[in-house]
């Protein structure tokens, strides 16, 4: 998931309601007191609870405006988006004034494409509270969805004058600048923003950005968006990308030693049809756009991989990945999806590699800003200490429980705990089972590629243990990293 940089999406956050002027005070008891029990519904069980009480509260309550802002949520985030507008419009007809409702009302406006309609109804919650940070940054990524950059510039420049956030706003200018090829502007920009204290990896992104730029050639004064889409060839990896007319050596070393690190480790041989399609999306708004196309209902990401049927003949899979270049974080977001790829291309025969083989392998190769000169499959100390709380809360699971579980456990509030599970069992299995380790995990690749039988039984048959010997040998290891 994108890790907030400046210039990107607001969390959804519900609104503490007012009640509407000369309310019936006990009306306004049952709306508060709604409004604390969907909460809570929708932190437990998911949108879906929610969308089904509303659906009952509406019953009895058709005009309670809080069983609609929530209805509004609800449909929002399951990605049902026409029934949101209705639903958001709904909460305006009772709640005019809601600056809350037309803010989100043009977030899904802008998703059903409507963007002339998107951006009215965020200026008017602009409008409604010139004071609102959030209004600011949606009336912003409003605008610059609709590929309305110069707006989205008058926008910002509105947003410094008003007195929001200076480093937010510029910040969003060094980024609209550096979209509209005017280099110098976008370079005032980050400085000023990182004086007024912006997180020095996203500036440092910024200005890397710049760098990249003048490597590659670009023509100054060119928008993103006109440069023509090249292709480049690394290793496996075809890269697809409007960094033209060459790709910065900076960016094609990142992308050639990664490729050629994950094939030492996962002992990935040559052979036909094994490639990967790398779409390095220019803009923030490419990316997106990508993105909701191919899962409309999924969250704003800096990266995902895609294994679909190629257009040709004899028909076979292939993997595209979308990654964001101007996302700040893009050393983690492309390794780690990367990972995934070449995963799959040492497994190709393992119809869907199990989530902790899947995530565990993709989290142990995965690097950052902050670790890249130290490489992949370092000790991730971050990640013992949360296991290490984990265990001593109870919230950690077995070795046996971790073999099945399910992709959807890697999401949500657990998810950081099961990724920190999935990276120790593959260290566990490289590093922690003796001598040659590193050998015998490509041997559990072999099997699990030709199809011989379920993990326990290919892990009971390559390293000898399984059931609890298996998970007191994990437990042992996991001690000994103290």
């Amino acid at each position: 998931m994108f890790r907030c940089p400046p210039i990107l999406l607001v969390a959804l956050l519900i609104p503490i309601g007012l009640a509407p002027a000369g309310a019936d005070p006990g009306a306004a008891d049952l709306e508060a007191a709604l409004r604390g029990r969907l909460d809570g519904l929708l932190n437990s069980a998911g949108p879906a609870a929610v969308l089904a009480e509303t659906r009952t509260v509406l019953v009895d309550r058709p005009d309670s405006v809080a069983a609609w802002e929530f209805r509004a949520f609800s449909l929002q985030k399951l990605g049902r988006h026409a029934e949101a507008c209705l639903a958001y419009e709904k909460v305006l007809s009772l709640n005019p004034r809601s600056a809350w409702a037309s803010m989100h009302l043009g977030d899904v406006l802008s998703a059903l494409e409507r963007h002339e309609e998107a951006a009215r109804a965020v200026e008017r919650a602009v409008e409604l509270d010139p004071k609102d940070a959030t209004a600011h940054v949606k009336l912003s990524w409003v605008l610059r969805r609709a590929r309305a950059f110069r707006e989205a510039v008058v926008a910002a420049e509105r947003a410094m004058v008003l007195g929001i956030d200076p480093r937010w706003c510029h910040a969003e200018l060094a980024y609209l600048s550096w979209v509209l090829g005017e280099a110098g502007e976008s370079r005032a920009h980050w400085q000023r923003a990182r004086q007024l204290g912006l997180d020095e990896t996203a500036f440092r992104h910024g200005m890397r950005l710049l760098r990249w730029d003048e490597q590659a050639g670009a023509p100054a004064g060119v928008p993103a968006s006109a440069v023509e889409p090249a292709a480049y060839r690394i290793g496996r990896i075809d890269v697809h990308t409007r960094i033209a007319p060459r790709l910065p050596a900076e960016l094609s070393g990142l992308i050639g030693r990664l490729e050629r690190e994950y094939a030492r480790f996962l002992g990935l041989g040559e052979g036909p049809g094994q490639e990967v399609r790398l779409i390095l999306s220019r803009t923030l708004e490419e990316h997106e756009a990508y993105r909701a196309a191919l899962f409309p209902q999924g969250p704003v990401d800096r990266g995902f991989l895609l294994r679909r049927m190629a257009e040709v003949r004899p028909p076979r899979w292939e993997l595209v990945l979308h990654v964001a270049l101007p996302a700040p974080g893009l050393e983690l977001s492309l390794s780690h999806e990367l990972a995934h790829a070449m995963l799959q291309l040492r497994i190709p025969r393992c119809a869907q590699s199990a989530s902790w083989l899947d995530e565990g392998v993709a989290t142990w190769l995965e690097i950052r800003a902050s670790d890249e000169e130290a490489g992949s499959g370092a000790l991730r100390t971050d990640l013992l200490d949360l296991l290490r709380q984990a265990r001593s809360s109870g919230a950690a699971l077995s070795f046996g429980a971790m073999l099945r579980l399910p992709p959807g456990e890697f999401q949500g509030p657990s998810a950081r705990v099961r990724y920190a599970q999935a990276w120790a069992m593959i260290h566990f299995l490289v590093e922690g089972t003796g001598a040659g380790g590193r050998a015998r995990f490509l041997r559990l690749l072999d099997a699990l590629d030709d199809g011989r039988g379920a993990y326990e039984r290919a892990l009971a048959s390559v390293y000898g243990l399984s059931g609890g010997d298996l998970e007191s040998a994990w437990r042992g290891h996991l001690d000994s990293l103290r």
